[in-house]
């Protein structure tokens, strides 16, 4: 067989000839772990929190625009700026809600939503203690319970069930109380009863929508949760088994094809020597896998060249790859140790019941953007069918190892007494 020359390229990392420089370069330098960017996925709970915060303050800019006219009638003239500040606040802060609802922190959207409530309260409080009289006929309903709804339903969305009832009733005791006396009916008491009533019914609605859907929601998270759980273990399976099997494979090329080049004897020490070493390396590299370095087409087709001069020397080889192809390292590996358990397997069968030398023939040849290697024999070949399924040579050396490389197959046919023809290929 002919082949280029070597003394001309620089030795392959990858390469035998390299086989310390790279032990001791794996030894000496640190493989930090690739950063792994994961898309936050927000939990229904949060989505559901941040699409009622952004009602809430829906609801507020309309109500605060109904409250105008109440507001105007029943401001506190010994300081109306006061007044003024605290319908700003009252409705202002639900609209801020409503507007940073999904961009906002949530931690900061609940403490807002509590602010609202105290907010409520301290209104409420100030105007019974500084303002119990009637207020106007036909203008005594406070313009700060026509929203009573807002502190009611901020609490609603961040609070826990029992505490989402409690506010709720104590939000219709201070409703009802501050209307009994602001109202001008002659039977005030009478009227905040009702109102109190009236605001306990229409709140009730809202809080029992609102709890039964954090409970559903929360529900989605659980079923979320146990299925990202059931994903991640069956992806731990997977990637538990194209472990073995890469070791496998690893183990049957490198630790029990150098024992067999060994006990034939028909292998030159150095050739053997070299192969050892190649496996160690790639032993060592499951640990500490060697960074993915592109392979020029010159580069892996010297390496084939050598891998056939090694296993095969009597073998023919063509080949027309360029320096314009590049494939990754990943790729060239499998595609090395593919094609050399083929040819280890032509050679263990050589001379079983085959008249005369067995004639073999690699072919390398560039195709859409990537490869197809060829191994052709004319030997005594054997049915496919009658492989046992714990034999890891052509199941995993050959098939399974171009399987696990994105874009790369690999097909085996042969026939009793008609040769065997082994295509692998990678296409980007």
């Amino acid at each position: 067989m002919t082949v280029q020359t070597e003394a001309t390229r620089p030795a392959s990392p990858d390469s035998p000839d390299a086989a310390p420089a790279v032990a001791a370069r794996l030894a000496r330098t640190p493989r930090p772990a690739p950063p792994v960017t994961r898309a936050r996925i927000r939990p229904a709970s949060e989505r559901l929190a941040r699409t009622l915060f952004a009602g809430l303050g829906v609801t507020a800019l309309a109500f605060g625009a109904l409250s105008v006219d109440s507001f105007l009638t029943q401001r506190w003239s010994p300081a109306p700026a006061l007044a003024i500040a605290a319908w700003l606040v009252f409705f202002g802060v639900p609209i801020l809600v409503g507007i940073s609802s999904f961009w906002a922190p949530l931690r900061l959207l609940r403490g807002i939503a509590i602010g609202q409530s105290v907010v409520f309260f301290a209104i409420i409080g100030f105007w019974l203690l500084f303002r119990a009289e009637s207020l106007p006929a036909g203008a005594d309903i406070p313009w700060v319970i026509s929203y009573t709804a807002g502190p009611t339903m901020a609490v609603a969305v961040i609070a826990a069930d029992r505490v989402a009832w409690i506010h709720m009733v104590g939000v219709c005791l201070a409703s009802g109380l501050l209307r009994a006396v602001t109202s001008a009916d002659p039977n005030p008491v009478l009227v905040g009863v009702q109102d109190g009533l009236y605001a306990v019914l229409a709140l009730t609605v809202f809080v029992g929508l609102f709890t039964v859907s954090r409970r559903r929601a929360a529900s989605v998270d659980a079923a979320e949760a146990i299925a990202n759980a059931d994903v991640a273990e069956a992806a731990a399976r997977v990637a538990r088994t194209r472990e073995r099997l890469t070791i496998d494979a690893l183990v049957h090329d490198g630790v029990i094809s150098t024992l067999l080049m060994a006990g034939h004897g028909r292998v030159p020490p150095r050739v053997l020597s070299r192969h050892a070493a190649d496996t160690l390396i790639r032993l060592d590299a499951l640990r500490a896998p060697i960074p993915d370095r592109p392979v020029s087409g010159v580069e892996l087709e010297r390496r084939l060249e050598r891998l056939v001069t090694e296993l095969a020397p009597d073998a023919t080889i063509r080949s027309n790859l360029d320096a314009d192809l590049r494939v990754p390292a990943v790729v060239a590996s499998a595609v090395l140790g593919a094609v050399g358990e083929a040819l280890r397997n032509s050679e263990a069968a050589a001379g079983s019941g085959h008249d005369g030398s067995v004639v073999r023939t690699v072919i390398v040849q560039a195709r859409s953007g990537g490869l197809r290697v060829e191994v052709l024999d004319d030997g005594v070949g054997f049915d496919l069918s009658a492989v046992p399924p714990e034999r890891l040579g052509i199941t995993e050396s050959i098939l399974g190892r171009m399987a696990r490389v994105a874009g790369g197959s690999a097909a085996v046919r042969s026939w009793p007494g008609a040769g065997t023809e082994v295509v692998v290929s990678w296409t980007p």
